[in-house]
């Protein structure tokens, strides 16, 4: 690490991370530090221009202020802190007014660099309030040393002494001003970005809701339109037996991937609105695997596709950490593509191995591939969705879902696609050792 980022680490610490503290908060505690670092400069000068009195107030104001940091940084009171300093720091001012020569010292220029450092972090409602606050102050201080001019003794030992304490307060002065305009300004170039990435956060969200509802009115209507046909005929025509079994076996399929639509549709809103609720367990990668495919064996069947899974023997024992519902959801819509897109009498081909430290699924198919145009967004709402050897139809979703989880588990999705010769996906999930499932046991 070098030392730039080394200090931006430490000085993270100092005021506090985001986490933990409110940007005006933030800004509260990086005015304390540097008003510390202002004060411990001032200290000296007060004592080399013959000032005691104003020395001894400063080295009061540290103690006080390095409270209030404390407080604020460490014990996370930003509001008692602000609230117990600002007037704190103002009256030791005062005081240093009458024993530092008054207007000829150097307090109204540290007057007005509290007043600045007072606005920066206070809430915009009580700007009027520290405003006036400080100019009746300054007023009646002016006021009070013109009037009595005795109240506010002359001070200075000579002239350089003079010179020197009011020197010394601007430049402290000028560059605490720096230092926290700088500061505000990072921050506020940092909360504005943020702000910009949330923004264009929910317009890819705005687009993507607009691009499932185009999906669900199109895609979810046909079907449902089909079966209202199909049951109109059935009611108002009488058909052949045979004829009838077809119209039948049609709105049963018809059905069914209505349904695997509807599946799919539901699981992705939710986990929108809810966020990736993961439950993540200890998974026999085989078994799960094989309920889906006994499931996806009857639909292989009747479209007279050969499901076929090839696990190796050391392969019946790989175990990861993942979410039961999820894993399934992916393998089933997986396979159930497969199966959508394979041509009758063609075969799917399913393998289980371990590759390394991962665990490795793959899910073979002959049928028409994927066109490379498409290739790229075939993980996405921006994927097309097709028909499948018998008109099949999806929503679109089926994929995306698979991405989001299987990323949330810490794994990997892929495919291999030639068009016209088939399309293969992988999965790969990482393996627990013998030790982590000793650990977990």
């Amino acid at each position: 690490m070098n030392v730039t980022a080394r200090i931006k680490r430490y000085w993270g610490y100092l005021i506090g991370r985001d986490a933990g503290f409110t940007l005006e908060g933030r800004i509260y505690n990086a005015v304390c530090i540097l008003g510390l670092a202002g004060i411990l400069y001032n200290i000296p000068f007060n004592f080399i221009a013959g000032l005691p009195v104003s020395g001894i107030v400063s080295i009061f104001l540290l103690l006080v202020l390095s409270y209030f940091y404390y407080l604020s940084r460490f014990s996370k009171k930003v509001t008692t802190s602000f609230l117990a300093a600002v007037p704190l720091i103002n009256l030791l001012l005062l005081i240093n007014f009458f024993f530092n020569s008054g207007i000829n010292g150097p307090t109204l220029i540290l007057l007005a660099l509290i007043f600045f450092l007072t606005m920066a972090v206070t809430p915009p409602k009580l700007f009027l309030f520290w405003a006036a606050l400080n100019i009746c102050m300054i007023f009646c201080l002016l006021y009070i040393q013109y009037q009595f001019p005795e109240w506010v003794p002359y001070t200075y030992s000579d002239r350089l002494s003079r010179f020197v304490d009011t020197g010394s307060a601007y430049i402290v002065m000028t560059i605490l001003i720096y230092t926290g305009v700088l500061y505000i300004r990072i921050a506020y170039d940092k909360e504005k970005s943020k702000a910009e990435a949330r923004t264009s956060e929910m317009e890819h969200l705005d687009k993507q809701k607009n691009k499932l509802f185009t999906i669900v009115s199109h895609d979810l209507r046909m079907p449902l339109a089909t079966v209202q046909h199909y049951l109109e005929v059935l009611t108002e025509v009488k058909l052949p037996s045979q004829e009838k079994q077809r119209f039948e076996n049609e709105l049963l399929q018809i059905t069914r991937n209505t349904q695997d639509m509807l599946s799919n549709l539901l699981f992705w809103s939710k986990t929108q609105m809810e966020g990736q609720g993961i439950n993540l367990t200890e998974i026999n990668v085989s078994e799960a695997l094989k309920k889906v495919i006994d499931v996806q064996a009857a639909a292989a069947i009747r479209k007279g596709i050969e499901l076929q899974y090839h696990f190796k023997k050391e392969a019946d024992s790989l175990t990861v950490r993942a979410d039961d519902d999820m894993l399934q959801l992916t393998f089933r819509n997986i396979i159930s593509n497969a199966i959508k897109f394979t041509p009758v009498g063609k075969t799917i081909r399913i393998r289980l191995e371990e590759q390394k430290n991962d665990c490795l699924i793959s899910i073979e198919d002959k049928g028409c591939g994927i066109p490379a145009e498409r290739q790229k967004n075939i993980f996405s709402l921006n994927a097309v969705s097709t028909y499948g050897t018998e008109n099949e139809k999806g929503v679109g979703l089926g994929l995306v879902l698979c991405k989001e989880f299987i990323s949330a588990q810490n794994g990997e999705i892929w495919f291999k696609s030639e068009p016209g010769s088939g399309t293969t996906f992988y999965i790969s999930i990482p393996t627990l050792s013998r030790k982590q499932l000793e650990t977990i046991h």
